[in-house]
């Protein structure tokens, strides 16, 4: 058998390359946003658990200690610390929390009604483990998450959720 010097080879065309790079841009296109909507969502979920877990620590040493304690609402911070009575009068923070600084938090409480910008607020738990009833809607972009916290107990629920 005679050997032929010419070898076939199979290529790719210009035109099929195209295709495939303009495919895969579209599909890159729609995952992109979808994968930015889910980071926020993560990113906000873990907030809201810190919430939680403040909450819950609160009402733990309220009870414990036989002292009431508040969570202190600043600018990006929530503090935990003893309660005297007043905000001026706080004891030495337990624990504090940071919000980063691309997400907005606001409140709302059974007195006001509406949703207020946190300015120096304090979430008061008794020695009897309840607190005050408080929403507490965190926003970050055009993802939002609303948590309510039942005063006796001081565990939250989800009432609200925007994710894009």
């Amino acid at each position: 058998m005679p050997f032929s010097s010419r070898v076939l080879t199979r290529a790719f065309t210009l035109l099929e390359i195209c295709l495939v790079i303009v495919v895969l841009s579209v599909i890159a296109g729609l995952a992109l946003p979808l994968m930015h909507g889910l980071i926020a969502q993560e990113r906000i979920g873990g907030i809201t658990n810190d919430y939680r877990d403040l909450a819950l620590q609160a009402r733990r040493l309220a009870v414990e200690e036989g002292i009431p304690y508040a969570i202190y609402f600043n600018d990006k911070t929530l503090t935990l610390a003893p309660w005297y009575g007043t905000e001026k009068r706080a004891g030495k923070p337990i624990d504090e929390m940071r919000i980063p600084p691309d997400m907005d938090i606001s409140l709302r409480n059974i007195s006001t009604g509406r949703w207020q910008v946190p300015a120096g607020q304090a979430w008061i738990f008794q020695t009897g483990g309840i607190c005050d009833y408080l929403e507490i809607r965190t926003k970050a972009g055009s993802c939002r998450s609303e948590l309510a916290f039942n005063p006796l107990t001081a565990t939250a629920r989800e009432t609200a959720a925007h994710y894009e």
